[in-house]
């Protein structure tokens, strides 16, 4: 069910939710993408992290990568209504309202464009 918070994400929660790279990785995707399974998800984040192409990754790397994202890293932004997690379909989405409650930017050095207090 899509989230009805409207509450911009604080600025400190911003730099917590930031705090962890492979995060960072997921939410470049999602900000990109939107709408992914979390076997792609997993595969896109490893290949960020290693630098190589998606299907360079080792099956043993991938499995790590997808678990920490659902048992860590997913759960983490679904607490803060920025992704929804589909556990029957296995899918993650960024919520409708991610974008103007969370300004990330992954294409520039700063991740966020603004931020409030």
């Amino acid at each position: 069910m899509p989230s009805t918070n409207l509450q911009p994400i604080s600025r400190e929660t911003a730099f917590q939710l930031l705090s962890k790279s492979r995060r960072r990785c997921l939410l470049t995707v999602l900000f990109e993408e939107k709408h992914e399974s979390v076997e792609t998800l997993g595969r896109k984040v490893a290949a960020m992290e290693c630098g190589k192409h998606q299907r360079d990754i080792e099956e043993e790397t991938h499995t790590r990568v997808v678990t920490s994202l659902v048992h860590c890293h997913i759960p983490r932004l679904v607490d803060h209504s920025l992704v929804e997690y589909d556990r029957e379909t296995n899918t993650v989405t960024l919520e409708n309202t991610a974008r103007e409650r969370f300004p990330f930017r992954a294409d520039q050095d700063l991740f966020f464009a603004t931020a409030s207090g």
